[in-house]
């Protein structure tokens, strides 16, 4: 037969494996809670970080189409897109038929650069290089 003191040791027993199990049930559902927001975060710098992309390729783009329009185009121009984003060039003669665009994207709080060069302008466009940049020299 077990005694009174027994059964109340007993009791403490389970109570505190209860808060245990309890507490490690929390710690697991509140990581994994913060995953799904660091997931959700990453999962947004990426689409903004392509959005600004599509938006610095539009300027250049709209360079190429100045360059296409007028052999001799040299400066710079922006536009502006429907969610307020906009996007910068730069049109650089280099000399000759060799130019440089400058192209900056930004998108919320994400800027992407891209430096194009061309070697020939008449009587088509050739574009030698396309790349994202860091910055530009």
């Amino acid at each position: 037969m077990k005694t009174k003191k027994q059964k109340f040791n007993q009791g403490y027993v389970v109570l505190i494996s209860v808060l245990i199990v309890s507490a490690i049930g929390i710690t697991v559902a509140v990581s994994i809670l913060l995953s799904s927001i660091n997931a959700s975060q990453s999962n947004q710098i990426m689409t903004d970080a392509a959005q600004a992309r599509a938006y610095a390729d539009s300027c250049v783009e709209e360079a190429l189409s100045q360059l296409k329009g007028n052999q001799s185009f040299s400066g710079t121009g922006s536009l502006v897109f429907p969610d307020s984003s906009t996007c910068e060039y730069e049109v650089i003669n280099l000399g000759g038929e060799n130019t440089r665009i400058n192209s900056v994207g930004y998108h919320r709080d994400t800027v992407q650069r891209f430096e194009v060069y061309l070697d020939n302008v008449t009587p088509s466009i050739n574009i030698v290089s396309w790349k994202p940049v860091a910055d530009f020299n």
